[in-house]
């Protein structure tokens, strides 16, 4: 094939690609005329929440329409809300308690907000204080054990026993032994983050290179200059990889404690105590709330990570 014929089989392919961009757009108005247009078969609330949730989601679509993987995510998100739409409000011919309709769930978020909110910071606070704590302690006395060759022998046994117990164990223990919910919390957060950084802290300094090693004595710097200013910057990186695993771990035990424990609020007190009552509706609610939250928290994560460990 020669140069022009290529060059006119790319012109020909170009409007093809410039429209697939667009297929996500296009999905949300077809969905969006469905839910206006099409009868409910069910006593449903307004579509007019669920009308902009498509708009916002079209929005992005034009956005991020150069970004093949954004596209496809965005694609199948509105696939799934169609689905949903159509097998709970326009296909079925009665609402099942534990399927509510689009517009249901949304009705919770637009009228029930101040209760979401409230739970919301209450679980933000509760991570806030274990996980930076949890990861602060484990960096720090992680770096001083893997550095002592003594204190490594005594511990590191007794840490690899300790990091693969799953901290749902440690739940209604803490919850009892501690004065308060709020610092059972904390200390279920704290554990949860604590044993694999603290491990990975250890196995990092004691694979440091030899020669950064041999630097840092030629200089004849002190223990603190030790620790903050060659050990630490080392040791980060690994921290900070282990900050997405940890924080889903610690999420996880958040939401067990708040559903078992003695608590009043928490997005997870939040979704046990509409099940109680079996208000599905609200359940599914706190549900994408969760959910939404994680995702939230690991983007901070990710550009907590390129700010922090520029070098890496």
């Amino acid at each position: 094939m020669n140069v022009s014929a290529k060059s006119a089989l790319g012109e020909l392919r170009a409007p093809r690609v410039q429209w697939s961009a667009f297929v996500p757009v296009l999905l949300c108005a077809l969905l969006a005329a469905v839910a206006q247009w099409v009868p409910d078969g069910v006593e449903n609330e307004s579509h007019a929440p669920f009308i902009a949730l498509l708009a916002l989601l079209g929005a992005i679509g034009v956005i991020e329409r150069r970004k093949q993987s954004a596209r496809d995510i965005l694609t199948l998100v509105v696939v799934l809300l169609g689905a949903w739409e159509i097998a709970t409000a326009k296909a079925a011919t009665s609402v099942h308690f534990l399927f509510p309709t689009p517009e249901m769930v949304l009705h919770v978020y637009l009228t029930d907000y101040a209760q979401i909110g409230k739970n919301i910071a209450t679980t933000s606070l509760f991570l806030l204080c274990g996980f930076i704590s949890g990861v602060a302690a484990a960096t720090l006395l992680g770096i001083i054990v893997g550095w002592s060759v003594r204190a490594k022998k005594i511990l590191l046994p007794i840490v690899k026993v300790l990091t693969p117990i799953p901290p749902l164990i440690y739940t209604p223990y803490l919850i009892v032994l501690m004065p308060s919910f709020f610092w059972a919390s904390v200390a279920i957060i704290f554990l949860s983050v604590f044993w694999g950084i603290f491990l990975s802290m250890i196995f990092a300094v004691s694979g440091m290179d030899q020669k950064l090693i041999d630097m840092a004595t030629t200089l004849n710097v002190n223990r603190a200059q030790l620790y903050f200013h060659i050990l630490l910057p080392y040791c980060l990186p690994h921290a900070m990889d282990r900050l997405q695993q940890a924080i889903t771990a610690a999420f996880m035990v958040l939401f067990n404690a708040e559903m078992i424990g003695n608590a009043f609020s928490g997005v997870g007190w939040y979704i046990a105590w509409n099940a109680r009552f079996a208000d599905y509706t609200k359940v599914v609610a706190g549900i994408f709330i969760a959910g939404v939250f994680v995702v939230l928290l690991k983007s901070i994560l990710r550009r907590a990570r390129s700010a922090v460990v520029r070098w890496r």
